[in-house]
């Protein structure tokens, strides 16, 4: 409190910029493709994973509504792929619309489910 002046006031909040809208999006996995050659479901890593694991996955924005066709067909916004035997190395691949911290956010949870999974 200040002298004689009674309660100190909280200032306004700042005005909200013109023009800027948060958008959400929906994040389905891809589902994998049936191999004839191998006699196995695959997803297209196009060679970024080397070795079968529960932590491959490829995730694709849910545009259903916007007609934007199967989720097959689309371009995946985030690849995860392990490279190297269990407990080696990952790549991780991302696009707008996540962040760098939300991709790694994404890959650490899948990461952990898949050590939950195989203890």
């Amino acid at each position: 409190l200040a002298r004689g002046r009674g309660p100190a006031r909280r200032p306004p909040p700042p005005p909200r910029r013109a023009g800027v809208t948060c958008d959400f999006h929906e994040l389905v996995e891809r589902p994998p493709e049936w191999s004839e050659a191998r006699g196995v479901w695959t997803l297209p890593y196009e060679g970024r994973a080397c070795v079968a694991a529960d932590i491959n996955m490829q995730l694709v924005v849910n545009d259903d509504a916007a007609g934007a066709g199967p989720a097959a067909a689309r371009s995946p916004c985030l690849c995860l792929g392990l490279v190297d035997g269990p407990g080696g190395l990952c790549t991780l691949d991302y696009e707008a619309p996540l962040s760098a911290a939300q991709a790694l956010a994404v890959a650490i949870t899948i990461i952990e489910r898949s050590a939950d999974i195989s203890v």
